[in-house]
């Protein structure tokens, strides 16, 4: 092996080492950022992540999208709209209506964003009730006073998921 290629072999290696621990650095300060926001209510810690994630690279984006899926899928955070409500998914704020996501902290001290991530090509073990709450997170979105429906498909695709929750999971409160 050249000299020239040992320095390469060395480079590599430190990289992938670099960004092994760029990984385990940030689902740590994702964890930290929601104990902060559980215990205060600031989402300082939160949009400093949101912001520290690199959105002009495809794989910035995806841990942008496993990032923004973290905080909502655990937290009552959204994002709010802006003058011609669009929403702004480079700004968080918390999620202040009926239909909010509970906060989850023991769910999201186990989570690791990066898996939550649109081109994660690794196999995930789910149960039904995942499926459930993640239906049911949906329609609850969906149904809250932000949301206006485009047309009347967009209101009957509405009412029939809210039908097949209460038919098929009669416990589960639909908003």
């Amino acid at each position: 092996m050249s000299t020239r290629e040992k320095q390469v072999v060395a480079l590599v290696t430190r990289a992938e080492g670099q960004l092994a621990n760029a990984r385990k650095n940030y689902v740590k300060a994702s964890h930290l950022a929601m104990v902060e926001f559980a215990e205060s209510g600031n989402l300082g810690p939160c949009q400093r992540i949101l912001d520290s994630l690199n959105d002009k690279s495809r794989s910035g984006v995806v841990k942008r999208s496993g990032y923004l899926t973290y905080l909502t899928a655990f937290a009552p955070i959204t994002h709010p709209k802006n003058d011609s409500g669009v929403l702004d998914v480079k700004k968080l704020v918390k999620d202040k209506s009926k239909n909010a996501v509970e906060l989850d902290l023991e769910g999201a001290l186990k989570a690791d964003f990066f898996d939550l991530s649109a081109n994660n090509d690794e196999e995930h073990v789910f149960q039904s009730d995942d499926m459930w709450k993640a239906i049911l997170r949906v329609v609850n979105k969906y149904s809250s006073d932000k949301e206006k429906p485009a047309d009347n498909a967009a209101t009957e695709a509405l009412s029939k998921a809210k039908k097949f929750i209460k038919t098929n999971r009669p416990d589960l409160e639909v908003a």
